[in-house]
């Protein structure tokens, strides 16, 4: 079995579950920010499945505790001397997996408890976060917790993740962006609400300045500097609108008195001298993570997700995992996965049906 259809099979295994899974986890208060990050997070999901896969199992009600301990065990066999953003790739791909396979538990679609589940992944499950800490991703690689800052506080960080997210949304939604002369097309609204939510995490993660009274502009530059160009995901051709943009935001925001105006000035300020530099360094890819350069191939070349995720597998390990699926099984002397149309014969249980996602 070749990586296309590897991957036309993974997306038959998952179908009946993975947007019940996400609709689920829209339903309330925290919702997943963008259609890249939904793309992301399934080509992790499919990255993670594929382990089970491997490992013989045939559908999803039929996992076992084995599936899922082959799964993990394929993760942990990637090479440690590759780049950081490899590591954290794994990490996120474990936490996700975790979160799936225990929502697959509650709604009664696998016969594992969460008990087995937990005891697959081992006792030491400090990599795994709730859904709504995502606010604390970036907290080693930007250096979160330095001795010179107040204490960083979790909580305090996802307050302001919700906090900007909504500004965002209702900044997005006054249609101010109309008045930038076509520099924004509808599509990248999402990504323009992710963005600016991700900077004020950054700028409360890296400077402790809490929304929206507390920000300044040299902290403004520094992050529109680095993080805006290494981890954001903006492509370079959108570098040239984000400053016009950010400052419209700004100026919406005073207007809601959540800013005083002589601080608003301040901040455009900052933006208009911090934007040639962010430019520059945005229109060289080499400046970006490896993991907003995978995000971004497949957003930008129309690539499906989970071969860009299995391409930056591919490349940092010469073991490829998909090499096994042609080879018999040692014990039995048969192929390790049925073929599609034996695989669709058998009957599946389905995900319970759940709520659609909230709407802005």
């Amino acid at each position: 079995m070749n990586e296309k259809e590897m991957d036309a099979y993974l997306d038959d295994f998952l179908t009946p579950y993975w947007q019940n899974f996400v609709d689920e986890n829209n339903d309330g208060e925290q919702s997943f920010q963008s259609d890249e990050e939904l793309e992301a997070m399934y080509a992790l999901i499919k990255g993670f499945m594929s382990g089970m896969v491997v490992n013989g199992a045939q559908s999803i009600p039929q996992i076992t505790e084995d599936d899922i301990q082959a799964a993990i065990g394929m993760l942990d066999k990637a090479p440690t001397d590759v780049e950081p953003e490899f590591d954290e790739l794994v990490e996120h791909t474990l936490t996700l997996g975790h979160l799936f396979l225990a929502w697959l538990s509650v709604s009664g679609s696998i016969d594992l408890t969460g008990e087995q589940i937990d005891g697959v992944f081992g006792e030491d499950l400090s990599y795994l976060s709730p859904m709504d800490d995502m606010a604390d991703i970036d907290r080693d690689e930007y250096h979160y917790d330095r001795a010179d800052l107040a204490e960083y506080r979790s909580e305090t960080a996802n307050e302001v993740s919700r906090q900007a997210e909504k500004a965002a949304e209702l900044f997005v939604d006054s249609k101010a962006l109309n008045k930038l002369d076509g520099q924004v097309d509808e599509d990248d609204e999402d990504n323009i609400i992710l963005t600016i939510q991700s900077l004020a995490v950054h700028l409360y993660g890296e400077y402790r300045q809490l929304p929206f009274e507390e920000w300044t502009g040299s902290a403004l530059k520094a992050v529109l500097t680095g993080y805006i160009v290494k981890d954001a995901f903006l492509a370079s051709k959108d570098y040239q609108s984000f400053g016009p943009i950010l400052k419209a935001f700004i100026d919406f925001i005073a207007g809601t008195q959540l800013m005083t105006a002589t601080l608003a000035k301040s901040l455009k300020k900052a933006i208009d001298e911090a934007t040639p530099e962010m430019i520059r360094l945005g229109q060289d890819e080499t400046n970006y993570s490896e993991t907003k350069q995978l995000i971004l191939s497949v957003k930008e070349n129309n690539t499906d997700p989970s071969e860009a995720l299995f391409k930056l597998m591919d490349d940092s390990s010469d073991d490829n995992p998909f090499d096994m699926l042609d080879q018999p099984d040692n014990k039995k002397g048969k192929p390790n996965v049925v073929s599609m149309e034996d695989w669709k014969g058998k009957p599946r249980k389905k995900g319970k049906k759940n709520k659609k996602p909230k709407k802005r």
